[in-house]
């Protein structure tokens, strides 16, 4: 019994450390591309975590109408713009992938296992989600839908790079 409690709970730490290295990886792209350091904040005592950009005096959310124009106002164009958004997933997929392997090169290969499926299922939920969401409402509600919006091509491209790099790393890590 205390041990699926000690491993339910190493699941919801696992998401809530891929859920600070997502936004953070946002915070990392947006400061490459060229987003002050006091114009952007990760907020992830909000719900949902996200990255705040400033307005003036007024932090804005990634749904408020008018996120992506103070974006452009820093660096404009397509490719900064998908590569912001994009940068959190790639952020957290990176880093699940560098613990897995650390994870499973120490011995530790039912975490490793745990981790990776955890990983895999988060992706799945996401990516699906936010689809229906968005097909649902016919707007934008969440990253891959925002990506598939600024670059539809790079955007597929990412999400089955991503999927098949989730299924390697299950065949790799094992059952």
């Amino acid at each position: 019994m205390i041990g699926v409690a000690v491993g339910i709970l190493s699941v919801l730490g696992f998401v809530w450390l891929l859920i600070l290295v997502h936004e953070y990886g946002h915070y990392a792209a947006g400061r490459m591309l060229g987003v002050p350091a006091d114009s952007i904040h990760v907020r992830v005592a909000h719900n949902p975590p996200h990255v705040a950009l400033r307005d003036g005096e007024v932090w804005l959310a990634p749904m408020d109408e008018s996120y992506a124009e103070v974006f452009q106002r820093h660096r404009s164009g397509v490719a900064p713009a998908w590569s912001y958004i994009a940068g959190g997933s790639v952020a957290e997929s990176a880093f699940a992938l560098a613990l897995i392997a650390g994870l499973t090169w120490s011995g530790a290969d039912g975490a490793a296992v745990m981790l990776a499926r955890a990983t895999a299922i988060l992706f799945a939920v996401y990516l699906i989600g936010d689809a229906a969401v968005s097909l649902t409402r016919r707007a934008v509600s969440g990253d891959w839908s925002a990506m598939y919006a600024v670059q539809p091509v790079a955007t597929i491209g990412c999400a089955a790079t991503m999927a098949a790099a989730k299924v390697v790393t299950l065949v790799w890590v094992g059952p």
